[in-house]
Parts: C-alpha cells; structure tokens; sequence
C-alpha cells in the first residue's frame, strides 16, 4: 500500500489504526515502507479494537489533515486508515468534516471486500468521494487452487477468505516435513 500511495502522489500520511497486533504490525511496517520511498508519516491515530464510537479519533483526525493540508496541499496528504468493520462507523462519523473528504483514504485488507461497507449508504458514499482503495491478499488461481476452491464452496456453502489457502499450504508444509523425516518433535531441530 505504501508503493500505491507514494505513486498516486501522497507524500504525507496520516495513519490511523486499530491498536492491536495485526494493526500495529501493518502500521509499523507501511508506515516504514512509505518512508523509504521517501514520504513522512505524521503523527497518526491508534485506536482501540474495543471502540465502537470515534468522535474524538475523527476530531484529532481533522485538525491533523486541516493542518497538512495547509501546509502540503491536499493533493499531497492522505489518510492511511488501517482497520476492520469499524471502518464502517468510521467512516460515517468522518464524512461530517468536510477536510476529511478533500483528501484521499487508503487502506488494508480489513477493509477491502468489507460487505457493511459498500451496504452502508454514507460509509459508501465517503469511501467512494475519498477514493478509498486498499490492498488484498489473492491467491494464484492454479489448477489446484480451483479443485480446492470448489470444495470449500461446496463445504461452506460461500467463497473462503484468501488466507483459508494459506493456512491449507501451511497445515501441508507441516504434515510434509513430519513425512520427510520420518516423526513429530516439535522441540527437535
């Protein structure tokens, strides 16, 4: 994401982000990677996974674009807004400050294919105004991804999330290696 934001011209964000370990984590490091591309990240917003409310994030979040944006442009500033499901009451709360909507959003894989996104009139239509794109993860559709893909349609009766195919190549990694050598010791090297 942090590629995807420095080409479209942002060269100054403003993450927010849901403060746990998978947050922390994407924040830390996309954060760093836009650095290195030669953007600044200024000061962002963690907020707590608990929250269901974020009247004051979206305030502090304001006055922090208001400010960028008088001194860089609002070409230049974006919102870099890491969460899940809460994007949604996010991101109706944002649209009542006309700033938020002058700059471009960005944002993770919590968030893309998010369904109460695109069902919710006003969160729609403020991602849609702030061009809110974000990065998913999408398997190699092989011959074998489709065969296992197909089962778990059937099982489950709806499409899987991409990482269900990661954690199936990881359970093979794990049964193959106890294959090779010939047992099951987790504290062997």
């Amino acid at each position: 994401m942090a590629r995807v934001m420095y080409d479209v011209g942002i060269r100054y964000i403003i993450p927010v982000w849901r403060g746990d370990a998978w947050g922390d984590g994407i924040e830390e490091y996309g954060t760093k990677r836009f650095k290195e591309l030669g953007g600044t990240a200024l000061e962002g917003i963690r907020y707590s996974p608990d929250a269901r409310e974020f009247s004051a994030e979206v305030s502090t979040l304001a006055s922090r674009v208001a400010d960028a944006v008088s001194k860089y442009g609002k070409d230049k500033v974006g919102v870099y807004f890491i969460g899940f499901g809460e994007a949604v009451t996010f991101f109706t709360q944002a649209k009542d400050y006309p700033i938020l909507s002058e700059v471009r959003w960005f944002g993770s894989d919590g968030t893309c294919l998010l369904d109460p996104l695109i069902k919710d009139p006003t969160a729609a239509d403020f991602a849609v105004v702030t061009k809110h794109i974000g990065c998913y993860f999408a398997p190699t559709a092989s011959e074998m991804f489709m065969k296992l893909r197909e089962r778990l349609v059937a099982e489950l009766g709806r499409e899987p999330e991409p990482y269900a195919y990661n954690a199936y190549d990881a359970l093979w990694l794990v049964v193959k290696s106890m294959f090779i050598v010939g047992k099951y010791d987790a504290r062997s090297n």
